[in-house]
């Protein structure tokens, strides 16, 4: 790992994206999408089809595509984890919207009989903090206004990103790494540990005013 005191944004970072078959803890993923960057260019991606062991909904194969017979040949969720750790070796990690993905990630580490204290990289310390560029864009594009302004979607086309495919692992994770650096000088040239605990504090104060929000709407089925 290079220089603690060094800005954010001059470490490494691979930046992760799952596509799931839903989204409860008991759904599987489907697709992992890794991205690595070093002082904000691609240097490597990669992408694999998992097999789940259960059936995708259709209405999960209608948001990414991906089909139970996609999957059907696709290797196991520990096939994975040799890239994970090569891609990960003095990397952040870092996922857009990264409760879900981290959340995803160790319930299927959690599946596999891997001895984590093998494997003493930060991505598999589920108590180390993942950076979450959603958070970041939440906050810097808080006067953007219309539905789903913060979807990966919509914020590459406002920063004028291009996303490959939407809902694809590897297109998102790529995409998300970009979002990412392109707020650099907002962001500023605070150290990762700085930016990790602006960002729960962030991450904190947000949650307070969905709080706020879904308390003032009326409760279903009442209005029109």
């Amino acid at each position: 790992m290079s220089d603690l005191y060094d800005p954010w944004y001059e470490h490494p970072c691979l930046v992760l994206d799952t596509e799931t078959t839903g989204l409860d803890l008991q759904d599987r993923v489907v697709q992992l999408g890794l991205a690595r960057f070093e002082q904000g260019k691609l240097v490597d991606s990669w992408s694999t089809l998992v097999w789940a062991g259960i059936e995708i909904p259709q209405q999960a194969t209608d948001i990414h595509g991906i089909s139970t017979a996609d999957i059907a040949d696709a290797p196991p969720w520990s096939a994975a984890i040799p890239k994970i750790v090569s891609m990960s070796r003095g990397a952040h990690v870092a996922a857009y919207n990264e409760a879900f993905d981290k959340r995803m990630f160790f319930a299927e580490m959690s599946r596999v009989r891997v001895d984590m204290q093998s494997l003493p990289l930060p991505i598999f310390q589920s108590s180390n903090r993942w950076i979450d560029p959603l958070i970041w864009i939440r906050s810097i594009d808080r006067f953007e206004k219309g539905a789903g302004r913060h979807k990966l979607v919509k914020v590459c086309e406002r920063r004028g990103i291009v996303l490959g495919k939407a809902h694809d692992a590897v297109s998102d994770a790529v995409a998300a790494g970009e979002v990412l650096w392109s707020m650099r000088h907002e962001i500023g040239d605070m150290t990762v540990t700085e930016l990790l605990r602006q960002q729960q504090l962030l991450s904190d104060a947000q949650e307070r005013q969905f709080a706020a929000w879904r308390s003032r709407q009326p409760p279903k089925g009442v209005g029109r």
